[in-house]
């Protein structure tokens, strides 16, 4: 179990650049920093990274760390970061691991962050306790990845949240991958062979899961219903449908009305 008491938060926050940026320091901390825009390059007690979008870097106290962001107003860097200290850290930490692991884009992580650096921000800061637990949330979850640094492990899973929040949008199939760092090939392996139905049939699922209910449940024109569940026309809207359901939108709201 990590103490949380023995951890203090150093600084923490959201950082962008539009201009190319270094830095130079030798740590004194632990920092975590979380690539989430653009790429960087960091050399490690002389040992260089690439760290790209969805990467996750971790640092030690004794590193001698050095960071050029390539930035530029096309493709700009942003990254979150935080640097701590304390006994629990230090128990946390295992040589073992990867400085770098590749995790992609990870709402949930990206929330963590967000929510200790809303904790550092706060004054008076009398609820500390609250952005010590953020943080052994934190650190359990990098413990946990880690272990797995493949990102292929949850990249199924992440695709369908993605797909989920979006189902009734124009979906690509190159925005579902890119979504998880893959290629559209290895993307549609992964989440076929983890959900055994394509990309596709998963949005057509969902949209017609939705349709399903609007037809039920809301007064809307059956052309509507189509439009505003994700579909382009009432034409291929019917035809996913009676061939899913085994009948007309029509038939299945006169029938189940």
């Amino acid at each position: 179990m990590l103490e949380m008491s023995t951890i203090d938060v150093l600084t923490c926050n959201h950082a962008v650049h539009i201009k190319p940026f270094s830095g130079e320091s030798h740590l004194s901390c632990y920092l975590i920093r979380y690539q989430t825009e653009g790429s960087s390059r960091i050399r490690l007690n002389h040992v260089l990274y690439e760290q790209h979008q969805g990467d996750l870097l971790l640092c030690r106290p004794g590193d001698h760390y050095t960071l050029e962001d390539d930035a530029s107003p096309d493709a700009r860097c942003a990254d979150y970061f935080i640097r701590c200290n304390g006994e629990a850290l230090d128990q946390w930490w295992d040589k073992e691991y990867s400085r770098l692991i590749t995790v992609g884009i990870d709402d949930q992580l990206m929330h963590l962050f967000q929510h200790i650096i809303y904790e550092q921000r706060r004054q008076p800061r009398d609820e500390s306790l609250i952005q010590h637990y953020y943080l052994r949330i934190l650190l359990l979850t990098i413990k946990r990845l880690r272990m797995h640094p493949s990102t292929h492990r949850y990249a199924p899973y992440h695709m369908k949240e993605y797909i989920e929040k979006r189902a009734t949008e124009s979906l690509k199939l190159s925005e579902v991958a890119a979504a998880v760092n893959l290629g559209v090939s290895r993307a549609s392996e992964l989440f076929k062979s983890t959900f055994h139905c394509s990309i596709i049939q998963y949005v057509i699922q969902i949209r017609l899961t939705l349709a399903k209910e609007r037809i039920l449940y809301d007064d809307l024109p059956l052309e509507d219903v189509a439009y505003s569940c994700g579909f382009h026309s009432y034409a291929h809207f019917s035809r996913m449908f009676t061939r899913h359901v085994g009948e007309s939108p029509g038939s299945y709201r006169q029938r189940n009305r």
